[in-house]
Parts: C-alpha cells; sequence; structure tokens
C-alpha cells in the first residue's frame, strides 16, 4: 500500500513538472490563419527611438516619457535663487535659544545648516553662505560640535571653488 501512495505521489509530481495536461486534446498542426495567435508588429520607431519616422520625414521619433518615480535630470539651482523657508528649523532654533539650551540651539542650526547642503534650490553662494552663518553659530553656541564644523568646512571649502 505505502508503494502505491508514494507510485501515485511521484506520478502527480511528473504530471505536474511536465505540464501533462490530462483530458486535453492538443494539436500537432502547423500554425494556419484561424489557429495562429495574434501578433501585431511592433512599429518601427519603438524598436529604434532615434529612426526617422515613415514617410520620409527626418525629424526622429520624440524620446518616450520616463516612467513615475524615475530620478529626472538634476534640477540646476538659479545663483539669484532666495533661500527656501525652513520654518520648522526656525521654530526650534527660537525655542531652543529661548530655553537657554546651547546643545539644543547648536543642535537646530546644524539641522537648517544640513537641510540647506542637501536640498534648497538657491545658488551655491547663497546656499554655502547660510549654511557658514549656520554652522559658525552652532560653534559659537557648542564649540565642540563635530558635525557643525564639519558643515563649516564643507561651506567654506564649495565657496572657494565657485568663487
Amino acid at each position: 500500500m505505502k508503494f502505491r501512495v508514494s507510485f501515485l505521489a511521484s506520478l502527480a509530481a511528473f504530471a505536474v513538472l511536465t505540464g501533462c495536461n490530462a483530458g486535453v486534446e492538443t494539436s500537432m498542426q502547423a500554425p494556419t490563419a484561424e489557429n495562429a495567435p495574434s501578433v501585431t508588429p511592433a512599429p518601427a520607431a519603438a524598436s529604434n527611438p532615434g529612426a526617422p519616422e515613415p514617410g520620409g520625414n527626418d525629424k526622429p521619433a520624440p524620446a518616450a516619457e520616463a516612467p513615475r518615480g524615475a530620478p529626472g535630470p538634476p534640477a540646476t539651482p538659479d545663483a539669484d535663487a532666495p533661500l527656501a523657508p525652513t520654518p520648522e528649523e526656525d521654530k526650534t532654533i527660537k525655542d531652543a535659544e529661548a530655553s537657554k539650551d546651547n546643545a539644543k540651539a547648536a543642535a537646530a542650526y546644524v539641522a537648517r545648516a544640513s537641510r540647506r547642503v542637501n536640498d534648497d534650490k538657491a545658488g551655491p553662494k547663497i546656499r554655502f553662505s547660510a549654511v557658514v552663518k549656520d554652522a559658525k553659530r552652532a560653534l559659537t553656541l557648542d564649540p565642540g560640535n563635530k558635525r557643525a564644523a564639519s558643515l563649516l568646512k564643507l561651506a567654506e571649502g564649495r565657496l572657494s571653488v565657485n568663487k
């Protein structure tokens, strides 16, 4: 009895693995117009985006739109654009200075400087000048703040490159 069960299990596994379609009639006929799958040929522009359009027009086909979520071209900052507002960081700085907590205020200045380095759309001179100002203020409040010192060094280096 045990042999029969294992034999049937093996047979079933073999049928699944080989794609056996029990009870389904298959045909070995060559495809005809009635039983052939419909295939639509791809347009020439899709397979070669730079190819000229059909009909003698020499303009290349328009480039396909990038899929959603795909990174676009890097944004070039406008040299005269103002700094982006930072209301959360400004409020944190104001609250920390009011509480006379120098470490907390220094951390808030560092947070605003970090945001300016990474996210601001202003030009390099405006952006890194603001980072220098915030980093120096943070170092005044907390002279041992390594992140503030690092941001100051980075911003001063970027300002000297962009002169």
